[in-house]
């Protein structure tokens, strides 16, 4: 095993792709195949959305099942501005809201790394686990994708994965899970692999099982009925005091210059309408303003 803190590009690379190698191998015992060699790729750097993550495929995470859909990008926004901050968005804000966040999302992923079907990010080099069990993960969801098309519920996507890498690893799913695991990500991996676990590990081939349409129906089902609200919930409140990207747009932006020196409503109202949210701005200007004021200056420590 090498060093990945100090190891080369090359050789991160190198050892990342004899890991899907191993994983393809697996998967083929169990009659489940992919009909590429995926393409991956290292890069140093941290991934932009969420900095704390090992890997990922590119190819689900802008577009198709991701985080970043329309449909949950406008009901995201709904809650957040109503639920947590008390304000009202018409139809056609929330139709902007959607149009910029996605080309937000996008413009931090590069073509080239786009074109990627696995990409390592530079918290690798920190992992002490076999990168097998990283790529394992990754490996499933493009078999997933391959097999079963496009899902926009994130909770058989990643709970499946989960459920695919507790198996390789011999493992329980809430095993892996970290002793600071944030509720909403525990419930959308490791409590959905656990629900995932109960419905097929019965079967004679559960991962042929984790891929039919009738399982997948019923899966599903469970998992709506069984996690969804809890994860929403949670997934909100977290994303609302605790994101790194709001923070890190905020802090960055030259929108917001004059909003970190004097973070008032008015700045803010400013900052959100040059960041291209004109209506937004346009809507919640005339509204009480305080909690999404408040909220903005705890994100940049003010």
């Amino acid at each position: 095993m090498i060093d990945l803190s100090t190891a080369s590009k090359e050789m991160i690379e190198f050892a990342a792709k004899s890991s899907v190698e191993n994983c393809l191998s697996y998967f083929r015992q169990y009659g489940v195949g992919l009909s590429y060699r995926p393409r991956l790729v290292f890069v140093d750097a941290l991934e932009e959305t969420s900095p704390t993550t090992l890997a990922s495929v590119p190819k689900r995470n802008v577009g198709g099942a991701s985080w970043f859909s329309k449909e949950s990008c406008r009901a995201y926004n709904q809650a957040v501005y109503n639920r947590f901050f008390g304000l009202s968005l018409s139809e056609d804000a929330l139709d902007e809201i959607v149009k910029n966040q996605e080309k937000e999302i996008k413009e931090l992923h590069p073509k080239t790394i786009k074109n990627a079907d696995i990409i390592v990010y530079k918290n690798i080099r920190g992992c002490k686990r076999p990168l097998a069990h990283v790529m394992v993960h990754e490996v499933w969801h493009l078999i997933e994708h391959e097999k079963c098309g496009k899902s926009e519920n994130k909770l058989i996507t990643e709970g499946g994965a989960t459920y695919v890498e507790s198996r390789f690893c011999r493992v329980t799913p809430k095993q892996l899970a970290g002793p600071y695991c944030p509720l909403h990500l525990r419930l959308l991996y490791n409590d959905s692999a656990e629900i995932i676990r109960e419905i097929i590990e019965p079967k004679t081939n559960p991962l042929k099982a984790l891929l039919d349409p009738a399982t997948r129906a019923l899966i599903n089902e469970n998992l709506y009925r069984r996690v969804w609200s809890a994860f929403q919930d949670a997934f909100l409140e977290y994303e609302v005091y605790n994101s790194w990207l709001e923070r890190k747009i905020m802090s960055e932006h030259p929108a917001y210059a004059a909003f970190r020196q004097n973070p008032t409503a008015t700045n803010l109202i400013n900052a959100i309408r040059a960041r291209g949210y004109v209506k937004t701005a346009d809507e919640i200007a005339s509204q009480n303003m305080t909690r999404i004021v408040n909220n903005c200056r705890r994100l940049i420590g003010v």
